[in-house]
């Protein structure tokens, strides 16, 4: 099973780089076509509302599905599954639509709360984007749903296809057809592009046997549980949704164009969040699931501190450097056509306090898929209530100081103190670990910043030389100081000996040169490699 847990989440990290990219040539073509405007404003508070606010019941009811389906699983089999899948998606489709007539209807209420800020021509076209958009949180939400019940079969790669999907029929009309239709054209492609994501994971499951059907059973006994278990999950995994809508709340109340650089620089963040958290609590949640209902606490416990441990070896040092270079990176990402020098100026102040964030990001997600797994949903949802008071205090003061950068600032600080009390909650739940030592910690720490002085010195020296050149130098450049950062990291905790390091590199080293290789249970059977 390690084998093939490494196995599944290597190949799904390498669909979601694809999708991550495909999703940064999506952000280009827009930030090309359309730039940082008040009509781009308009299109993304619209996607706002359906999106943000109601599609997150769609994703916490996937979510509260994987545990339950796992049992199912467990105790019926595939078949079992199969025999409740027409239930699921009509019953969950009639709620959807119902809450799809409701949005178009309120429309108008939601975006004068959610955009206060903006002028009276502005919020009409947001309100009429917005009742074009609504339908959206019925792909979405059967997406969701098709996409628990396809991991909970170990069909992971189908569903980690989604994003692929997405952007590719979004880049593909936004090629044929550009700025044609204006922010109408964009709002219809993405509706689109959505309904994509649904679709493509409908053959896989067809293929494991399910057989559509219109029987409808509002009674289920899963569907009730999913429900009660889906609230507090919903609760909890809006935080990011609510933190959002705040800032953009505020942000238009700034200067235009500041709520089209939120989205822009949150978009180059979730490319990063994506990368080290997304691929990962995809495989590893259904691995939580299945240790709990096999009562197996000890190895929830390895496999939750081994995840951790490598994603804070994997962000931080990648952190530090995107922090230092955000300036380029969302030049080199977005400055062309209609996204103009102060709009990249603007995106890259708020993209570099997003990165402040990103462990605690990632942290936070895995400590939630644990918390989950243990069916506790009320953990996490307390910690995100706390979260959001903490981000709109931070914003209001912030804000007044530092603009759009007080904004990302507060949601990064958010982010940091949700993931340490729930590192703290979950460790009083499944014990500690023997993982960590103060050495290796400090070790650690000295590496990054040793890393990080040498990525700032080699920056700022080659300045003048970047300034001038075009934008195919500018990027090879900055893939230059990344890749040299890296690799003086890679360098730096192995001539220190740091402990933590070694294992997780021999750990990996086993499962590609040895089929059945296990992994370092404690530190000393790991000496050797000393």
């Amino acid at each position: 099973m390690k084998g093939t847990l490494f196995k599944v989440t290597t190949i799904i990290f390498v669909v979601v780089v694809l999708s991550k990219i495909l999703g940064f040539v999506r952000e280009i073509f827009i930030a090309h076509l359309f730039g940082a405007n008040k009509f781009v404003d308009a299109f993304f508070i619209s996607q706002t509302i359906p999106s943000v606010l109601f599609a997150a019941a769609g994703a916490s009811f996937g979510t509260a599905l994987v545990p339950l389906l796992s049992v199912v699983l467990e105790e019926r089999g595939r078949s079992g599954i199969m025999a409740k899948v027409n239930n699921l998606l009509l019953v969950y489709f009639l709620v959807l639509s119902i809450v799809t007539l409701i949005g178009i209807q309120l429309a108008p209420y939601l975006n004068m709360v959610i955009a206060p800020g903006f002028d009276k021509e502005t919020l009409n076209l947001s309100t009429r984007l917005t009742q074009v958009s609504f339908p959206m949180i019925i792909f979405l939400g059967l997406s969701y749903v098709l996409t628990a019940i396809l991991q909970v079969l170990g069909k992971f790669y189908w569903s980690s296809l989604t994003g692929i999907a997405y952007n590719l029929v979004l880049i593909v009309l936004l090629v044929y057809f550009g700025s044609d239709f204006g922010v109408w054209g964009l709002t219809i492609f993405t509706l689109g592009a959505i309904a994509a994501q649904m679709i493509i994971q409908i053959p896989p499951l067809i293929y494991s046997g399910w057989k559509p059907g219109l029987r409808v059973n509002f009674r289920e006994p899963l569907f009730k549980k999913a429900l009660l278990l889906c609230f507090p999950i919903m609760i909890g995994s809006t935080i990011d949704q609510i933190n959002i809508v705040v800032d953009r709340m505020m942000a238009s109340g700034l200067e235009e164009g500041s709520v089209s650089a939120l989205n822009y620089a949150s978009k180059v963040f979730g490319l990063f969040t994506g990368l080290f958290s997304s691929s990962i609590t995809v495989v590893i949640y259904t691995v939580f699931s299945r240790y709990v209902s096999e009562k197996n606490y000890e190895s929830l416990r390895t496999h939750f501190y081994r995840t951790v441990l490598m994603v804070c070896l994997l962000v931080t040092p990648l952190s530090a450097i995107l922090v230092i270079l955000a300036r380029p990176v969302i030049e080199i990402v977005f400055e062309r056509g209609s996204f103009s020098h102060a709009d990249t100026l603007l995106t890259a102040t708020a993209f570099l306090f997003f990165v402040i964030g990103l462990l605690g990001f990632c942290l936070r997600e895995i400590t939630t898929r644990c918390f989950y797994a243990l069916n506790d949903s009320k953990t996490p949802m307390v910690n995100g209530i706390l979260a959001v008071v903490f981000n709109i205090i931070l914003n209001l003061i912030l804000v007044r100081w530092m603009g759009i950068g007080g904004l990302a600032l507060s949601s990064s600080l958010a982010l940091i103190l949700t993931s340490i009390l729930m590192l703290y909650q979950i460790k009083k739940i499944i014990g500690g670990s023997q993982e960590f030592s103060f050495s290796d910690l400090m070790k650690f720490f000295a590496s990054v910043s040793l890393m990080s002085v040498v990525v700032y010195f080699l920056f700022e020296k080659s300045s003048y030389l970047y300034e001038s050149m075009g934008i195919v130098v500018k990027f090879i450049i900055i893939t230059m100081l990344i890749i040299s950062g890296i690799s003086l990291y890679i360098f730096l905790m192995y001539i220190f000996k740091v402990q933590m390091f070694r294992m997780m590199v021999h750990t990996v080293l086993m499962k590609f040169f040895n089929k059945n290789g296990g992994e370092c249970d404690d530190r000393k059977k790991y000496s050797h490699c000393d």
